[in-house]
C-alpha cells in the first residue's frame, strides 16, 4: 500500500513540477511583449517563538536481555508541546514574472523533558522520563516560482529539515537507573538524529499587504538514527570490568509533507518593511524500522571481546508537527 502511494504521489509531483511553465506561459508571453521588469532583491532578518510536537515509535516485540538493555524492544519517543526561540535570515529576489528565495532559521538550544513510555532498559513495562535532553533544529529553504496572474505564482522548492536531541539524565517510576549508576557507576544515555530532506511543490498568493503560501510534498524523505547505549560496570566504580551495549535503531522511508506560511506587512518607510509573519507545518512518515544490537566487552578501558551482535526489523512511524510566529524586518 504504501509503495503505491509513493508511486502516485511521486506521479502528482511530477505533473505539477513539469507543468508550472505551461500554465504560466500566458503570463510569460505577456511579460516578454511588454516590460519583462527589473531585478529586484531585497534581505530580511527574523525572530520568533516556535512550538513542536514529535513521536517516533517503532513497534517490536520485547526479546532476552542482553545485560541490561533487550533486543529486540519496542521504543516509543514523545517530545510534546516543546518551546523553541528561533530566528533566521533570508533573501527573495525577482525579475519580472520569476522569483526565487533562500531562508535560512534555526533555534537556540535548550535543555527539555523527553518521555519514553517505551525504550530498551523496560521495554513497555515502565516508562522513562529523560531530564538532561539537550535539542537543536535549524531548517533551509530554496525555491524558485512563476506568476500566473498578477497575484498568484506557482513555486518549487527544497527544505532540508534538522533536529537533534541528546537524551541523559533517565529517571524511571522504581528508581532502578538512577540507583544503579549511583551505586555501580553505570551509565545510560541516548539521542535522536532527524534529516529531513524534502522536495516540494506550492503555491503562493500576494494581495496587497498580505502574502500567503502553501506547500506540499509526497516524497518527503527521513533519515532518522536513535542510538541508546549503557554502560554496564562490573566492579563498582571500576572499569576493571566494564560491558558496553548499543541498541541502535534506523528509520528511512518518503512520507507526506505540509507547509503553510502567512506574512503581514505592518509599516512600511522608504526601503524598509516590518511584518508579522506565522507558520506550521506537518509531517508522517511510516514504514519498516531497523533495531541492531552489540555487546562488548572492555578490561580496563580496552575492548577484549563482543559478546553478542543481532539485527531485527519491525513497523515504525516518525509524526513531526510545529507552528511558529513572530517579526521580520527586510530591507
Amino acid at each position: 500500500m504504501w509503495q503505491s502511494r509513493i508511486i502516485l504521489g511521486g506521479v502528482i509531483f511530477a505533473v505539477l513540477l513539469f507543468s508550472c511553465p505551461a500554465l504560466a506561459a500566458e503570463g510569460v508571453a505577456s511579460a516578454a511583449q511588454g516590460n519583462s521588469g527589473n531585478l529586484e532583491w531585497s534581505v530580511y532578518g527574523q525572530t520568533g517563538f516556535q512550538r513542536m510536537n514529535l513521536e517516533y515509535n517503532a513497534s517490536f516485540p520485547t526479546g532476552p536481555f542482553g545485560v541490561e538493555l533487550a533486543h529486540p524492544s519496542p521504543l516509543d519517543i514523545k517530545l510534546g508541546n516543546v518551546n523553541l526561540w528561533m530566528g533566521g535570515i533570508g533573501a527573495d529576489i525577482t525579475k519580472g514574472p520569476l522569483s526565487g528565495f533562500l531562508d535560512l532559521k534555526a533555534s537556540l538550544p535548550r535543555n527539555i523533558d523527553t518521555k519514553t513510555p517505551s525504550e530498551p532498559f523496560y521495554g513497555i513495562s515502565l516508562p522513562v522520563d529523560w531530564q538532561g535532553s539537550h535539542l537543536k533544529w535549524w531548517d533551509v529553504s530554496i525555491g524558485a516560482g512563476i506568476d500566473i496572474t498578477p497575484h498568484i505564482t506557482i513555486q518549487a522548492g527544497f527544505n532540508w529539515d534538522h533536529l537533534s536531541l541528546s537524551m541523559r539524565n533517565p529517571v524511571d517510576p522504581i528508581g532502578v537507573i538512577p540507583a544503579f549508576e549511583s551505586f555501580y557507576g553505570d551509565n545510560y544515555s541516548g539521542s535522536l538524529k532527524s534529516n529531513l530532506f524534502i522536495p516540494w511543490v506550492g503555491v503562493k498568493v500576494t494581495e496587497e499587504r498580505l502574502k500567503g503560501s502553501l506547500r506540499f510534498s509526497p516524497l518527503a524523505y527521513t533519515d532518522l538514527n536513535v542510538p541508546f547505549n549503557y554502560k554496564f560496570v562490573v566492579i563498582p566504580h571500576s572499569d576493571a570490568v566494564v560491558a558496553l551495549e548499543n541498541e541502535r535503531y534506523t528509520f528511512r522511508h518518503n512520507g507526506i509533507w505540509f507547509e503553510g506560511n502567512l506574512a503581514y506587512d505592518i509599516y512600511k518607510i522608504k526601503n524598509w518593511c516590518f511584518s508579522l509573519w506565522t507558520n506550521a507545518s506537518w509531517i508522517r512518515t511510516n514504514g519498516t524500522t531497523g533495531s541492531t544490537y552489540r555487546l562488548d566487552q572492555y578490561n580496563n578501558g580496552t575492548m577484549t571481546s563482543t559478546i553478542l551482535t543481532d539485527a531485527s526489523s519491525g513497523s515504525g512511524s516518525y509524526h513531526v508537527s510545529t507552528y511558529a510566529f513572530g517579526v521580520r524586518v527586510a530591507y
